[in-house]
């Protein structure tokens, strides 16, 4: 390769302002994926990898590698003597068909995955072997960065206030002020329809969690929708490991508590309250109870679900960090048609320290949960 060629590449940088995760690599081999797929926060400002002219700005199905598959916006960008970067999966593309300069804005993230690919003389190249700057953070080089793609030099108008200097091993960072968003979603019973918001979220492809029964299925597995039955034992697995709203798994563990062989059917406006576990034993209130553990530190907002159908039973909820003393509200079931405080859904606020965890158990109906952070 000419001199003038490797000058190209090592300039090139990566097409994000904040540091990524690679969600799947390189691969000319099933399944087959030429550039890397990153995660990204939904609408992160995307970057132009190198100066060059743009070429190409269009819609197209994503044909990368991916886990959400929605229509977005590919940019193409010729950096002369047959070099090219791609990246996919923007909305609201600002860039304009000409030149460009490295850093400077092409549009924001679609999704939570967005594709960045390099071309020379029309073969895809794995990015990695570019240059240096494409290789995965260390965990002594980058703060709480091991294993990222770093970000690059930008020329987005950033306001100050939304961003903290630290001083760590000698090397000052600066990263975003605002929390990294964390959320998950649970759908007791669920049946798998339900994704996007419920009272909070994000947007319209959040994932839930759906947890049945084969989650926690007894030995032997008991006939019929049962948590737990008499007479028979658990496996030595107690809980599962969940998916944050992007659909990435995370160590983040729900861990069964107990459990009631209860669960019903009801259709409601939304999907994930047509579903539940628990319910009565005549005017008794079956229980449920669950441990969260492995959460990011922080503040939290707290929905519980509970909808028994056309019933105007209770469901009494308590909840509880590190075994502290619980909260107790009462959902009243209500047939409105909306999300309704109290009617649907109880809401509190809970601090997640360090090796933090959160206990919830509900008396009668539970058809949810969320776990916002709102702030770190």
């Amino acid at each position: 390769m000419s001199l003038q060629r490797s000058a190209i590449l090592r300039k090139l940088r990566p097409p994000f302002i904040q540091a990524t995760k690679v969600i799947y690599p390189f691969a000319r081999i099933k399944p087959i994926n030429l550039g890397l797929t990153l995660q990204v926060m939904l609408g992160q400002p995307i970057v132009a990898a190198g100066d060059g002219v743009v070429e190409l700005i269009a819609p197209s199905k994503a044909l990368w590698r991916n886990d959400v598959g929605v229509n977005s916006v590919v940019v193409r960008i010729d950096h002369g003597l047959g070099i090219k970067t791609l990246v996919h999966g923007l909305t609201t593309v600002t860039a304009q068909y000409g030149a460009v300069s490295r850093g400077q804005l092409l549009g924001y993230a679609a999704q939570t995955q967005v594709f960045f690919a390099v071309e020379y003389n029309g073969t895809f190249q794995n990015p990695t072997s570019i240059n240096q700057h494409f290789g995965l953070m260390s965990g002594s080089l980058g703060f709480q960065k091991q294993g990222d793609l770093r970000q690059a030099p930008d020329l987005v108008t950033t306001a100050v206030t939304l961003i903290q200097s630290l001083l760590w091993r000698g090397i000052r960072y600066f990263i975003p002020s605002a929390p990294i968003p964390v959320l998950f979603n649970l759908d007791f019973n669920g049946q798998g329809n339900k994704t996007g918001l419920a009272r909070v979220g994000f947007t319209s492809a959040d994932l839930w969690n759906v947890i049945t029964a084969l989650d926690f299925a007894p030995i032997p597995v008991a006939p019929g929708y049962g948590y737990c039955a008499g007479g028979v034992t658990f496996p030595a697995t107690m809980g599962l490991f969940l998916n944050d709203f992007h659909g990435f798994p995370t160590k983040v563990f729900l861990e069964r508590g107990l459990l009631t062989a209860s669960a019903g059917l009801a259709a409601f406006f939304d999907p994930m309250l047509s579903s539940w576990i628990g319910g009565y034993a005549g005017a008794s209130p079956k229980l449920n109870s669950f441990t969260i553990r492995n959460l990011p530190k922080g503040t939290y907002d707290v929905y519980v679900y509970a909808n028994g159908g056309a019933t105007a039973q209770l469901s009494t909820v308590y909840l509880s960090v590190n075994g502290g003393i619980p909260l107790v509200q009462t959902i009243n079931t209500t047939g409105t048609a909306d999300w309704v405080e109290n009617g649907n859904y109880a809401h509190s606020q809970q601090v997640i320290p360090v090796a933090g965890q959160l206990t919830f158990a509900v008396y009668g109906y539970l058809s949810g949960v969320q776990l916002l952070r709102t702030a770190a």
